[in-house]
């Protein structure tokens, strides 16, 4: 009886052992920089035991890094106070954000003990934005957030060089493109502060200076009070019950380039108009580029520019170019049509800069309010004209009643559901290029856009009511990257791998380990070669060179391989710089991108190969083929210039950059006919649905790539929008 006891008494305070170390799982969202990442810290007592973490959104070979590399760390460290992961600043902030948040719930900090903990006071922070960084200033109270300023802050970039025109791009981003930074602080900002909360939803087309200004505050409400101050401030987004409907003739699904246009110029002739736009402000991509394609405008003639000709040329140039696959018929509707929609946006605030060659949008509106204004007064036609603007609203759904349309279902940003009636549509949701479900069907591959927002919902909603694609498996591709810079470096080491990348001298191949084309066709080639011969690739590609190069490079940089020129690239995060100039810490960050993920280092090329997850076999003898060109002086494959061919050579170590291209957007959509009015498969139009920009982009292009006409995408854009337009008012019957 005694040994019976004994043993249930063990049992007793066995199980009361087991319970006061159960370990405790708590799961914390935030928003990284294509959706939600999720996170479940997992506790005994204050220990981290394990951190489990997804985000399907996030860009793959980028932002999911940080969700394979982040955890470890984490539970190693026993804190989310880590370095981001380099490249992925926008996950890595979601997800050590998430796992703060669940660190300081699992601590025991109570609401109403945190609040009242602040120290009254002004605070100020920075966080690194998509460009420069975004400084919060913040004055709190004892218990709330009382003021909040945001400034802009310009990122100084001494490799910078004002005189070339390819520096225009990167230029503008060593600031937050002012456009998006005015949409961040006129709606997320009075959000936290009336909500006092500091886990707000990004604005939709302005994520990564959402999450830097989220950051920004964050880092100012930790000063007045530390982590439970922000655990305490770090609430559910509250969800609205409202259901609202609207009444139009027309309702256009996205405010981008093309939308804002049909919208503007429908308005202008009476129309009654919803725009429902899924991000905060008008013009999308539009009110970032540059090129505008344009024969024909009131311009033009007062010079007595022969556009007539300069019409057929390019129209004869293009159906070659797409190898005769576009739409002629659409091709020239579009050429005729362009030069009053030139007119139409001149006269209403779009700024345009006019050459011999055609109507060029602005270059330097980049980096100024006047195309934000422009669109601005866009939307101001449509407002005055009894219409709607619906921001941070997103389609979801097209009502079709007896095979025609009826309207358009859609959410807010706070859940308030939205029904918009009308019997015509414009979808001018701008491509499908950030869902990788749908590039990987029709393109064989997913890519990073700029724009995470065009995830295909106006595509989708098309698809289902009888449309068909017309050439979907083609992207715009403009840029080569590296999958990100190194951290812990000033902004000229941290640059190098993007330097060796983008060089002439240095081998490129593909996943195959083939080599992919001439290293040197920047220099010899165009943009769009340059960018066409790696996005054909698909996936990433890689530049392979020696420990030999790499020293040469330590003493002359890449003038001492041959490359006297400043490579030609037109980049968003990095700048190339001149070639004469000596990478002095070369080999501290080549050991720092192979730690971070960016880089792979092996003894021997057939190591690297299976680093790199290509064919050893393959890589092998393309490294072997290069080296005897090379020796041989004379590029017999592709006819790179003699002075770039600089032999890997039989020693190793040697590594391999992993490079990428980033997308506009896509450039295949659904099938229309000259008036943009949706076809189905039997090519009957299907009655007043329309599809405008990049949603039907492919009939005038061949699914092959973008090609030499330039400002074909962006001309598209606008002038499908009024196109489309003029189709709607002459069916309603509406005066010109």
């Amino acid at each position: 009886m005694k040994r019976l006891m004994a043993l249930v008494l063990a049992f007793v305070v066995l199980a009361a052992l087991q319970a006061g170390f159960a370990e405790t799982a708590i799961t914390k969202t935030e928003t990284g920089f294509g959706g939600d990442v999720t996170v479940t810290v997992t506790f005994d007592g204050d220990r981290i035991v394990s951190v489990e973490a997804t985000g399907d959104q996030e860009t793959q070979g980028v932002g999911s890094r940080a969700i394979e590399l982040l955890p470890d760390q984490i539970v190693q460290a026993q804190s989310a106070d880590l370095d981001f992961v380099s490249g992925a600043s926008m996950t890595s902030a979601a997800l050590l954000g998430a796992v703060k948040a669940a660190i300081s719930e699992n601590s025991g900090a109570g609401a109403e003990e945190a609040a009242l903990a602040m120290a009254p006071g002004t605070y100020t922070a920075k966080a690194a934005g998509f460009g420069g960084n975004v400084v919060a200033t913040v004055t709190v109270t004892e218990d709330a957030i009382q003021e909040i300023a945001l400034e802009n802050e310009q990122v100084d970039n001494p490799f910078i060089n004002y005189e070339v025109w390819t520096y225009v791009y990167p230029l503008s981003c060593t600031v937050e493109a002012p456009q998006i930074f005015e949409t961040v602080t006129n709606l997320l900002v009075p959000r936290v502060i009336e909500q006092q909360n500091l886990n707000v939803d990004v604005i939709t087309g302005a994520t990564a200076t959402s999450t830097a200004a989220k950051l920004a505050i964050r880092d100012c409400i930790r000063q007045a009070g530390g982590d439970g101050v922000v655990a305490a401030l770090t609430k559910e987004q509250p969800v609205s019950g409202e259901k609202l409907t609207y009444d139009a003739d027309v309702v256009v699904v996205g405010g981008g380039t093309s939308g804002t246009t049909a919208a503007a110029r429908l308005a202008s002739k009476g129309a009654k108009v919803v725009v429902i736009e899924k991000s905060g402000r008008l013009g999308g991509e539009g009110s970032l580029s540059s090129g505008f394609m344009c024969f024909g405008s009131s311009h033009q003639y007062e010079e007595g520019m022969d556009t007539d000709a300069a019409r057929m040329a390019t129209f004869e140039k293009w159906m070659t170019a797409t190898h005769y696959g576009s739409r002629a018929v659409i091709v020239r509707e579009f050429m005729d049509n362009n030069g009053e929609t030139a007119d139409f946006l001149a006269d209403n605030g779009i700024p345009f800069r006019f050459s011999e060659s055609g109507a060029n949008y602005a270059v330097e509106s980049v980096y100024n309010m006047d195309v934000a204004q422009g669109f601005k007064n866009l939307g101001q036609i449509v407002l005055d004209a009894g219409g709607e603007i619906l921001f941070e609203t997103t389609g979801k759904e097209l009502i079709m009643e007896d095979g025609k349309p009826a309207g358009i279902r859609a959410e807010r940003f706070d859940g308030a559901e939205v029904t918009v009636n009308a019997n015509t549509v414009v979808m001018a949701t701008g491509g499908f290029g950030a869902n990788p479900e749908m590039t990987q069907e029709y393109i064989g591959d997913t890519f990073s856009q700029f724009s995470v927002r065009n995830t295909g919902d106006g595509i989708r909603m098309l698809l289902g009511a009888g449309a068909v694609m017309y050439h979907p498996t083609a992207v715009n591709s403009h840029i080569l990257n590296t999958i990100g810079n190194p951290a812990g470096f000033e902004i000229f080491d941290q640059t190098i791998p993007f330097e060796i990348l983008i060089s002439y001298p240095v081998l490129k191949v593909n996943e195959y380990g083939e080599r992919v084309a001439r290293e040197d066709i920047g220099a010899v080639g165009s943009m769009q070669a340059l960018n066409n011969y790696y996005t054909a690739q698909s996936g990433n590609f890689f530049t392979i060179f020696s420990q030999e190069m790499a020293d040469i490079m330590k003493e002359s940089g890449l003038a001492g391989l041959g490359q006297t020129a400043r490579s030609f690239v037109v980049e968003f995060e990095n700048v190339a710089f001149d070639s004469s100039l000596p990478m002095e810490n070369i080999q501290a960050v080549l050991d720092a991108s192979v730690e971070q993920g960016l880089a792979y280092k092996a003894d021997t090329v057939a190591e690297l190969a299976e680093m790199m997850g290509v064919p050893a076999a393959a890589l092998v003898e393309t490294v072997s083929d290069y080296n005897a060109l090379c020796d041989l002086g004379e590029d017999l494959t592709f006819g790179k210039e003699s002075a770039y061919m600089h032999s890997l050579g039989e020693e190793g170590p040697f590594y391999a950059i992993i490079g990428k291209t980033d997308i506009y957007g896509t450039l295949g959509g659904v099938d229309v006919n000259k008036h943009t009015q949706v076809l189905d498969a039997n090519h009957n139009v299907i009655e007043g649905l329309y599809a405008v920009g990049l949603d039907s982009i492919g009939v005038v292009f061949d699914g092959g790539g973008y090609n030499e006409q330039g400002g074909m995408t962006l001309g598209w854009g606008f002038t499908s929008g009024k196109m489309a337009a003029d189709s709607i008012a002459a069916e309603l019957g509406l005066a010109e």
